[in-house]
């Protein structure tokens, strides 16, 4: 069965369960336990409000997320359907971590499985003094464990020499240009992401290979034209791979794209 397939049936599973007068019972349960959930009548409503992106209310979402945390590691009783209530309130952001891995590393098994066991990880660790950016501390944090692990599991992104030529008449540079242009076409263009056609592919590999060649870039600094430039890797995550504080990479690769824009419109 297709990976996308078995995340959907997943999802469904929830969906019905969460749906089921037996699931309201142990919500009910819930709700006893923590105050915050007292507001919402059904699991259903409850979800319904995590979801809504036009409700601004973040410190009432910040308590709700935090409810169902702290019933996953101090009630036994309450753990499962806190659980499930949990996946599913984070199931737009799980979802688009699995989009955005599947990008970068398409060969990858079952990755939504490691989305899903990384992010419950998260949650069984999570610090319950931190009561506040809940939501998108649990998606960051997630998004850092499965790049500590994909980095030791699996090969780095292919070097500039392995890509200038490919078997065909089109450079696998411009295959992987292809592929984001069409993942990203609906957003806006971003002033630091390079915006081009498979066309120039070949002749940005070239011209940052003679670079190279030049003493122009150092290797180190070619890889993060190459990962963020042209893969799309955040600059967050590039400095997980790469072991380097986060202010620090960003200042290298100001610098390394500064040089390449004296040679190439990046």
């Amino acid at each position: 069965m297709p990976e996308n397939a078995s995340k959907d049936h997943l999802r469904q599973c929830f969906d019905q369960e969460i749906s089921h007068p037996d699931f309201q019972q142990r919500y009910h349960a819930l709700q006893q336990a923590h105050s915050p959930l007292q507001d919402f009548p059904t699991a259903s409503s409850l979800l319904e409000f995590l979801w809504d992106s036009e409700n601004k209310d973040y410190p009432k979402k910040d308590s709700c997320l935090h409810a169902l945390i702290a019933a996953v590691q101090t009630r036994e009783d309450l753990k499962s359907a806190a659980v499930r209530l949990l996946l599913r309130a984070m199931w737009p952001a799980l979802d688009h971590l699995h989009h955005v891995f599947c990008s970068l590393l398409p060969n990858v098994p079952d990755l939504f499985t490691e989305v899903y066991w990384h992010f419950l990880e998260e949650v069984r660790e999570w610090d319950l003094a931190k009561t506040t950016k809940v939501a998108s501390n649990l998606r960051w944090n997630t998004r850092k464990r499965l790049w500590r692990v994909i980095r030791n599991a699996h090969e780095e992104i292919p070097l500039l020499d392995d890509i200038i030529e490919g078997d065909d008449d089109k450079p696998r540079w411009a295959v992987v240009l292809d592929h984001k242009n069409q993942l990203y076409k609906h957003r806006k263009p971003r002033p630091h992401v390079l915006q081009t056609d498979a066309e120039l592919a070949r002749d940005l590999a070239r011209t940052i290979h003679s670079l190279l060649d030049e003493g122009v870039l150092k290797k180190e600094e070619h890889l993060y034209i190459i990962h963020h430039a042209v893969y799309g890797v955040p600059l967050q995550d590039l400095a997980l791979r790469l072991n380097l504080p986060y202010k620090t990479l960003c200042k290298r690769y100001e610098r390394v794209a500064a040089k390449v824009r004296l040679h190439f419109d990046l």
